[in-house]
């Protein structure tokens, strides 16, 4: 698979904490690991497992399968901690917390509109953003007897984008699209102010493989070119006027204006898929290999702080393997399908 070249600066202020991180690194999961806690018989077994390791603390009062969505929040809160620990910075954690806030304002905004979305959205609310959720609760839906703090005007100015294009076209993914928009310009813009080459260039590789894939799913759906256009990611190394260039032909033929890309082999492999099965969850098993596989290298660079956003990175996506165990596990999938879903490892 093609890489993108990864660029650091050497800064040995770093060097106890890459130090640190490369004994934390040998406790993460690697593909023996995942596939014990993929063969095991229950998600109560997976629980069992990740309690005798590294998630020990995390699912302590963890009893029941259901709740181990709270096991996870827990221990990716504990890796925020130590990242803000090593690197004497939460401003660089922050760049990931906030992607929470972002989350949380879109569950919000549908709830204030829609409804049959209002009942039960407790579930999907995450506590791990850096805006106090009552705050944020009362932002987007104010009550009479109580006054909101001031949020971030970065939020603010996301609330009111998703909003006007919700009233005007009364099409609830704008919400989605717009804020995901917003989420994805402030993690970049302030992953800039770092001046990270390394962390920049994963997050234009994240809106890249974003806009194929919703490129594709525009073209599958006989979408007009108007949502194509509101969904395109900004910052990434594929000008936008190459998507909306190609609208109007096949995706096909968009694929191979793309062949000499880093994500040729993405995009080869997961739109042959498509062709077949009309589906793209090998497309997004790809895109997540790919990043995953693009913040390897940072395993072997001593001084810098590129080792530290390569841990978190690794955690999250860790995260999102066991995620992808227990959802399966609890709807009793076959294991066979569970492990057709699960992406490469860190380690």
């Amino acid at each position: 698979m093609a890489q993108i070249n990864i660029s650091y600066k050497e800064n040995t202020k770093y060097g106890y904490a890459s130090g640190r991180l490369r004994v934390l690194e040998t406790r993460l999961l690697n593909r023996n690991a995942i596939l014990r806690l993929l063969e095991a018989d229950s998600a109560q077994e997976v629980i069992r497992l990740l309690s005798e390791g590294e998630y020990g603390s995390a699912f302590s009062g963890i009893s029941s399968p259901i709740d181990f969505d709270t096991g996870l929040k827990i221990e990716l809160r504990r890796t925020y901690a130590l990242i803000d620990e090593l690197s004497h910075d939460p401003d660089l954690t922050n760049i990931f917390r906030a992607k929470w806030d972002f989350h949380n304002l879109k569950v919000l905004l549908k709830a204030s509109y829609l409804e049959e979305f209002n009942t039960g959205f407790d579930g999907i609310i995450s506590d791990l953003g850096l805006i106090q959720l009552e705050t944020l609760k009362l932002t987007v839906m104010p009550e009479s007897d109580k006054k909101a703090e001031a949020v971030p005007n970065y939020i603010m100015n996301a609330l009111n984008s998703a909003r006007s294009q919700y009233e005007s076209s009364q099409n609830p993914r704008f919400i989605d699209t717009i804020i995901d928009n917003h989420c994805h310009s402030f993690m970049f813009e302030r992953a800039e102010e770092y001046s990270n080459k390394f962390l920049c260039g994963y997050l234009r590789a994240v809106a890249d493989l974003n806009n194929i894939r919703n490129f594709i799913r525009v073209k599958m759906l006989n979408e007009n070119i108007r949502l194509l256009d509101s969904i395109l990611l900004p910052y990434g190394s594929i000008d936008k006027k190459v998507f909306i260039g190609h609208f109007d032909d096949t995706i096909e033929s968009f694929a191979s204006s793309l062949s000499n890309t880093p994500y040729s082999d993405v995009i080869t492999e997961g739109i042959r898929k498509w062709t077949d099965e009309h589906s793209l969850a090998v497309y997004e098993k790809l895109a997540d290999n790919f990043l995953i596989n693009y913040i390897k290298p940072v395993k072997y660079i001593i001084f810098g702080i590129e080792p530290l956003i390569g841990y978190l990175l690794a955690k999250e996506h860790e995260i999102k393997l066991i995620r992808i165990i227990m959802t399966g596990k609890i709807n009793d999938l076959p294991t066979e399908i569970i492990n057709e879903r699960l992406r490469d490892t860190y380690v």
